[in-house]
């Protein structure tokens, strides 16, 4: 069966223009739904026209307000939220925590890897610098709703990078925890995340379930204190406890 073409109403309060689709929703196995936050109106006729293109992507809203953004959030509850940086609005932490609190945040924008480790730290899921392959949008958005998976910025061929760990003490945090703190599975799951593996990807390597993947992901933000595995990675890079853990598993070796 055909999916009916999706229909153009208005949000009567804020006026901004939203789709309504009979396509299946995201509970039910269906399309990813996606609320576009960008100022650059050029930007965000471009984004909206590559959205269109994939069947199972539906954009549920648009707007370039950053206020009605968040309201959309509360009230739509869309599975990402792409919000597009220009080089007018340079990145701006507080509306990438507010609106990562609400939504998966996918940020898209033209920014070196500082930025982009400031941007993961603030509460995103996934960073995409759209210069090299502006098309492999609709992946990255795909990526981020089924796994949460840290994606960082490159302007080649579409990979995962890893955010660079601090080389001198002087650039390091304390420790968010020691890292006996973790269970030698839970520090094998943490280098795995951190280079950007997928649940069942972990599950394959390690010869488990993707339930258990599941649970040490789980007791890994606990311990860390943190709300995704975008940001847990940020944190063990930036703190250094990405190396302390990888010396202490090969000295259990």
């Amino acid at each position: 069966m055909i999916p009916l073409r999706a229909k153009a109403t208005w949000h009567i309060r804020t006026g901004v223009h939203m789709e309504r689709s009979s396509r299946r929703t995201r509970e039910f196995g269906g399309e990813i739904r996606i609320l576009l936050l960008a100022e650059d109106s050029l930007i965000r006729v471009g984004i909206t026209a590559l959205l269109q293109m994939a069947d199972d992507l539906s954009l549920v809203a648009e707007t370039q307000d950053e206020e009605i953004a968040h309201t959309l959030a509360l009230e739509l509850a869309p599975d990402i939220t792409v919000l597009s940086a220009s080089a007018e609005t340079p990145f701006r932490g507080a509306v990438v925590e507010r609106l990562s609190a609400v939504s998966r945040l996918v940020y898209v924008g033209a920014c070196q890897p500082d930025v982009a480790h400031q941007v993961i730290t603030c509460g995103a899921a996934a960073v995409f610098d759209p210069r090299g392959r502006p098309q492999a949008l609709p992946d990255i958005i795909r990526v981020a709703a089924a796994n949460d998976t840290l994606i960082m910025p490159t302007c080649g061929p579409l990979k995962m990078t890893r955010i660079p760990t601090a080389t001198r003490a002087s650039e390091e945090r304390d420790l968010p925890l020691a890292p006996d703190a973790l269970t030698n599975r839970e520090a094998e799951v943490l280098l795995l995340l951190a280079q950007g593996y997928a649940n069942q990807e972990i599950a394959n390597k390690l010869s488990v379930s993707s339930a258990t993947i599941r649970s040490h992901v789980h007791h890994l933000l606990t311990k860390l204190s943190v709300r995704s595995r975008a940001h847990a990675v940020a944190l063990a890079y930036e703190s250094g406890l990405i190396r302390a853990v990888e010396q202490g598993l090969r000295q259990t070796a």
